[in-house]
């Protein structure tokens, strides 16, 4: 913890391992939902304002959501390398074990990550506005190197501090590890999909996403065990009596989500009152007009020599307005207070058009 500075998630997990290695000490089980709770009131009474950090965010929703749903994504998985086999029985009767637990392993990687981001994807959206779809490939690479340099640099340090000088070899080791993980970062940040903007979503929306992951997450561990309340096999029941009647009337259901399609796409086709946005950019002007028929047009970007205006304030701004593509742009003049470079240097709102006022 000393080493991070006491992050907030290092302090977290920190807490959490020490809950555990003690409920072994006195032959007690050790319960996840009391060790969460007691390292997070433990961060809260030494600053309750760490409520409102995101790296506390972060790292509890992220916990939660390996608690909630690593099994079952796990078991998801698993499942469907069970039909694949027997699929591949049939013609081969033949199965390798070490190959199984490879899968196993890659499996078990995959679940942690995807429940980790299912979890905080509204969160990561709504302080970021950005959301990404390498994430498997990234977390996946990344478990193979991150374990190895923790290991090193514990042993580095035990090293330093024992006062050893004979530290080159394991040095080395570690910058090499370090630099590759920092190219496996810088690579797949490149990839396609792998920053996409989203606009700030509705309370409303969240509490719903949050509400479905926990509804499917609690029906799919039902349908997946055997050992049932009466409540729980009756919602069973009433499942498996959806899915029956959903391939029964499969152009039906077709029909109605067209239909919900179209009025949708008229209701956003009507006009809409005229919006005009004054932002506030510091020192310079900064306008948006979005009109009627939801086009959209900016006047002036704001600009700062010294603080990024678009890249901090106008773009969320504009996010969290639900505007994701000016359609026209209109600069009174070139000076620095009026216009920043945002679009061509951090390029997340694109323009249709640009143009001077001087040649309209």
């Amino acid at each position: 913890m000393l080493l991070t500075g006491f992050s907030p998630s290092v302090v977290r997990a920190s807490i959490m391992s020490i809950l555990f290695l003690n409920s072994k000490l006195v032959y007690r089980k050790n319960d996840i939902w009391t060790s969460i709770s007691l390292s997070l009131l433990i961060l809260l009474i030494y600053n309750p304002f760490l409520i409102t950090n995101i790296s506390v965010q972060f790292t509890y929703i992220a916990t939660l959501g390996i608690v909630l749903l690593q099994k079952n994504i796990l078991r998801f998985f698993i499942n469907i390398r069970i039909r694949d086999k027997r699929n591949i029985l049939r013609k081969r009767k033949i199965t390798n074990n070490k190959i199984s637990k490879i899968l196993n392993f890659i499996y078990e990687i995959l679940s942690v990550s995807l429940s980790a981001q299912i979890a905080i994807l509204p969160i990561s959206i709504i302080s970021f506005n950005t959301f990404s779809l390498t994430f498997l490939i990234t977390n996946f690479l990344i478990s193979f190197i991150i374990s190895p340099i923790i290991i090193l640099g514990l042993i580095l340090i035990i090293i330093i501090v024992l006062g050893f000088k004979q530290i080159n070899f394991i040095n080395l080791i570690l910058k090499i590890l370090i630099n590759f993980l920092i190219k496996i970062s810088e690579i797949c940040s490149k990839f396609p999909f792998s920053k996409i903007i989203a606009t700030t979503p509705e309370v409303w929306k969240v509490l719903l996403y949050y509400l479905s992951i926990i509804i499917v997450n609690y029906v799919y561990s039902i349908c997946q065990n055997n050992r049932l309340t009466t409540f729980q096999q009756r919602i069973k029941n009433i499942v498996y009596l959806i899915k029956y009647k959903i391939r029964e009337s499969k152009n039906i259901i077709s029909s109605i989500i067209i239909v919900i399609f179209i009025f949708y796409l008229i209701f956003n086709l009507q006009s809409k009152d005229l919006q005009i946005h004054f932002i506030d950019v510091g020192q310079g002007d900064n306008t948006l007009i979005i009109t009627p028929y939801n086009k959209t047009i900016l006047i002036d970007g704001g600009g700062s020599e010294t603080y990024k205006v678009g890249e901090k304030v106008l773009v969320p701004y504009l996010l969290d307005r639900k505007v994701k593509t000016i359609d026209y742009m209109f600069i009174s003049h070139f000076d620095t207070d009026h216009v920043s470079r945002f679009i061509n240097s951090y390029g997340r709102i694109k323009s249709k058009k640009c143009s001077d006022r001087k040649t309209i």
